[in-house]
């Protein structure tokens, strides 16, 4: 029996290490934050700003990631968003993936059709498969 139970136990931990969590503001401020990470961060605009969804789909985390490091071949803007600045480029959805005990953030614009990196300040563009394919599990 305890050789039962220690088989068992590496194996319900390695199924509980993929987490995909979603966040997508549904209600900014006209002179509030330009990303979704501070609604959330500061609550502002109250408990109805921002809505959540989980995943613990493998295959969808690992798709995310593949999908984030592609993103840098896409076609590339400027994005200006920082924590305290107003009417800027806004990020309306945001990945959070844990994945093998690491943990990336993807922040993308409200149609999924860009993936933003902003500490480059700089966004990635690929309307048509990145629409089209990864996001539609969410």
């Amino acid at each position: 029996m305890k050789c039962l139970l220690f088989l068992l136990l590496p194996i319900c931990c390695f199924a509980q290490n993929t987490k995909v969590t979603a966040y997508r503001l549904v209600n900014e401020n006209d002179d509030g934050p330009c990303s979704v990470k501070s609604y959330i961060r500061w609550s502002e605009g109250g408990p109805l700003s921002y809505v959540t969804a989980e995943s613990n789909d493998v295959a969808f985390a690992r798709d995310l990631l593949t999908l984030k490091n592609l993103s840098k071949k896409w076609k590339k803007e400027k994005h200006f968003c920082t924590p305290l600045s107003l009417s800027s480029d806004m990020t309306h959805n945001m990945f959070v993936i844990e994945y093998n005990g690491k943990n990336d953030t993807i922040l993308a614009d409200k149609y999924n059709t860009m993936i933003v990196f902003p500490d480059k300040a700089k966004r990635y563009l690929d309307k048509i498969w990145f629409s089209n394919q990864c996001f539609r599990r969410i």
